[in-house]
């Protein structure tokens, strides 16, 4: 019945007051579905449990209800009128309401090489949502038109928004009218808000994209269709070999920051896969010691070296490149660093 009502009412302007007043013994419409029947007879209870609980009957029939519950199925045109922002878009800060309302549809994401949804396996701290940025020509930022819809997730616990995440579930009968599955309240996590992968962008380009990583902050519905397939070994790879650098460095006591990176000069870098503040060397992680992948690399760097002279540069790979790849790292002044054993080598790793 869940289900069914979900339908009703996001394909009506005012659904949820037209239940409620079912409900509530007040104007009953006219077409409501056969197999709501019984909800004409609802108690209190339920409508509290289904998110529709006006104090009045009055209130019920004006669909005042400015709740939602995860797992109820909706539109966009409901949730606009509801929390307020756009239409379009994947990433919609609302200007009325302390909202930012994320989008998601799993069709619309395997053009471009990614797959929003629940990580298969919890970590120590819980349930962990994945959310590609905005973004589908270039590398995906935090500057720029695009990039200022990512910076709003960003910045979201600081300017006190919630995060509120929609999938895109079947169609409205008779249009074209995709349903909005509500899935729930997220925050971002604290320790590694995001990580930065490589898609291919509209012009079959690979690029860097930024994924945001969210935990539940309240109720959610998870669904097994949102559970993001079997990780790729190369993005596995990458973040192992990110994480043992960390966990390398902080064992000889150095201070390391992952994705945004505050500068002496006050101003900060975004989208930083790790720096050391400690020696104040900023390193790009890689799975791959082959020329296209060790390329971004160093043309990620150098437009970090624009914005901070002061910085020293290098590159994680996985293993001692060829004498090729180290002649032309040298030649952007840039420091190679690789594992060795359970230790890490590079010039510019201090004693």
């Amino acid at each position: 019945m869940h289900r069914s009502l979900s339908r009703y009412i996001a394909s009506h302007t005012n659904g949820q007051g037209r239940l409620a007043a079912v409900a509530r013994g007040t104007d009953a419409p006219d077409d409501l579905p056969a197999e709501l029947t019984p909800f004409g007879h609802a108690s209190q209870r339920t409508l509290e449990l289904l998110g529709l609980s006006p104090s009045t009957p009055e209130a019920a029939v004006q669909g005042s209800s400015t709740t939602i519950i995860p797992g109820q199925l909706t539109t966009r045109a409901e949730m606009k009128r509801l929390f307020g922002g756009g239409p379009q878009g994947g990433i919609i800060p609302s200007s009325t309401t302390p909202n930012i309302l994320i989008y998601s549809d799993h069709t619309a994401g395997q053009r471009y090489g990614y797959y929003d949804g629940w990580l298969p396996e919890d970590d120590a701290h819980g349930s962990l949502f994945e959310y590609t940025g905005a973004g589908t020509l270039g590398d995906q930022t935090f500057s720029g038109q695009k990039g200022s819809y990512n910076k709003a997730i960003l910045q979201h616990a600081e300017r006190g928004r919630a995060l509120r995440i929609f999938m895109a579930d079947g169609k409205v009968p008779g249009s074209g009218t995709k349903y909005q599955r509500y899935v729930g309240e997220f925050t971002l996590d604290v320790t590694r808000p995001y990580i930065t992968r490589q898609a291919p962008d509209d012009n079959g380009e690979l690029r860097d994209v930024i994924v945001f990583r969210l935990r539940p902050s309240g109720d959610v519905v998870r669904d097994p269709r949102d559970e993001i397939p079997p990780v790729p070994a190369a993005i596995r790879e990458t973040a192992l070999l990110d994480d043992r650098l960390a966990a390398y460095l902080q064992q000889r006591g150095h201070t390391v920051q992952r994705n945004r990176v505050e500068l002496a000069d006050g101003s900060s870098l975004e989208g930083v896969d790790l720096y050391d503040a400690t020696d104040q060397v900023l390193y790009d992680v890689k799975h791959s010691t082959q020329r296209e992948s060790v390329t971004k690399a160093v043309e990620r760097l150098l437009g970090f070296r624009d914005r901070s002279r002061s910085l020293n540069l290098a590159i994680v790979l996985p293993n001692e490149p060829s004498i090729e790849i180290k002649q032309y790292l040298r030649v952007h002044a840039i420091a190679l660093v690789y594992p060795d054993g359970d230790a890490f080598v590079g010039d510019i790793l201090r004693k």
